[in-house]
C-alpha cells in the first residue's frame, strides 16, 4: 500500500492538463449586450452585463482581459468584456442579464 507521499510525487508527475481534465463543454455565451457604461480604457471592447448568483462578495478575475470584477449583494450586475463571458458563465455561479 502506498503512502501520501508517494500519492503526491505521483501526481506532481502528471502534466496539469490531465490532472484538471473535464469532459464538460463551455456554453455558449449568449447575444451581448451593451453596458451602461464602459469603464475607462476599455472603450473598443463590447460588454454584456452578468448577474451574480451567490450571497456573498466576490472579486473575479475575467481569464482572458484580467479585468477584475466586483461583485456583491448590492452590486450583482455588472458589465463584463465579452471576451471573460464563457469562462464566468461556466462556473455555474453567473447569469447573463437578458436585455
Amino acid at each position: 500500500m502506498a503512502c501520501c507521499g508517494q500519492k503526491r510525487d505521483s501526481l506532481r508527475a502528471q502534466p496539469a492538463t490531465q490532472l484538471y481534465q473535464t469532459n464538460h463543454q463551455v456554453p455558449r455565451a449568449p447575444a451581448r449586450v451593451e453596458a451602461p457604461y464602459r469603464p475607462a480604457g476599455q472603450s473598443n471592447s463590447a460588454w454584456q452585463l452578468l448577474r451574480y448568483l451567490g450571497r456573498s462578495t466576490a472579486t473575479v478575475r475575467g481569464a482572458v482581459s484580467g479585468r477584475m470584477y466586483p461583485f456583491g449583494p448590492s452590486t450583482p450586475v455588472q458589465p463584463v468584456d465579452e471576451r471573460d463571458v464563457a469562462g464566468l458563465l461556466a462556473t455555474g455561479a453567473f447569469a447573463a442579464v437578458a436585455g
